[in-house]
Formats: structure tokens, sequence, C-alpha cells
């Protein structure tokens, strides 16, 4: 069964629109692979809605459940960062943070292209977040720490909603800039 990355998420009106035409929802029909992750967000007056998605390894450097204390340490400042850390911020970082829901080991489905691996655990990280960002209707660009914070995560899918429309955009290492602009 696959998990909504917007599972928990306060829904506007635009948003629920903008899912029934599939736009966003393509992103998480994207299987787990590794180096790849999956951000959206809607804007809605000065309130940011955030899902983000990815492959555990991304972030963690392994997909399985901690079994040595240097394993435990790495979920518990990964889960801490993400608990703290805006996952999109304007270019003057101007967003706070009103809550953070990190869900640091749901296991997946993974299909490696018809072989059967049941002794391989995958797992995914969700986070849910909600922030308040003050004078957003001027914005034209935001900015995400994630690449820079997690090399293990090469590419990540970003889909947005705005009260002027929807996008979306794939950044990189090279391209981390999230260009509201049309």
């Amino acid at each position: 069964m696959k998990r909504s990355v917007l599972t928990g998420l306060r829904i506007p009106f635009a948003l629920a629109a903008a899912l029934c035409s599939g736009a966003l929802a393509t992103a998480s029909e994207r299987a787990h692979v590794h180096g790849h992750g999956t951000l959206q967000f809607v804007i809605e007056n000065s309130t940011v809605d955030i899902a983000f998605s990815s492959p555990a390894g991304n972030l963690l450097g392994f997909e399985h459940q901690a079994h040595t204390p240097e394993e435990t340490r790495i979920v518990d400042e990964v889960q801490a960062w993400l608990s703290t850390t805006p996952l999109i911020d304007t270019p003057d970082e101007r967003c706070t943070l009103r809550t953070s829901e990190p869900d640091m080991g749901s296991r997946t489905e993974h299909d490696h292209h018809g072989h059967n691996h049941d002794d391989e655990e995958h797992r995914d990280i969700h986070v849910s977040q909600s922030l308040e960002c003050p004078d957003l209707s001027n914005a034209t660009a935001l900015k995400t720490p994630l690449l820079r914070q997690y090399p293990g995560l090469q590419e990540l899918d970003v889909m947005w909603v705005t009260p002027s429309g929807q996008s979306g955009a794939t950044l990189t290492n090279e391209e981390q800039a999230i260009n509201l602009a049309p």
C-alpha cells in the first residue's frame, strides 16, 4: 500500500482541486528511488504546508532499523534536524516553524525490476510541516536546505500550489532555488 506524502496536512481547497486533476499525485506514485525525494507545498496567505518524502538511505545512509549506537545517533540527529528546520524558506530566512512531524521509518514496497528481495528493508522518511512566512505574496523564489544538508539526496522533485496557480521543478545540487515566478 502506498502512503500519500500529503497525509496529515491541512488541505486547502486549491490543493484538493489540484490533487483531483492529478497534477501533484504523480510524485507519490514515483517508486522508492535512491537519490530522489519529493517536496510538495501549498501557500495560503502567510501559511505554508509542506510534505517531504525520501528513502531513508538518502538522509541516514542506511534504510534498516538502527542496530548500533552510531546508527541510533544518526537517526536521532536527522529527526532533530527535521523537527526544527523549515524545509523551505524565503531567501532572507523569514519563515518560522509552526509544526513539524517527522516519520522516520515507514516500510515501503520496493521493486527491483522484477527481482524479489524479501531480506532487504526499504524505509521512507516522511515529514509534514506547517510554516508561518510573512510577506509571501511578493515572493518570487524560495529555497530548501535539504540538498545541502543531505548529499545522498541528489534530486528533489518539488511541486507547489499558490494562489496564482501550481507548478513544479526538479532541484539538484547545481540548482537549489525554487522559482515561483511563472
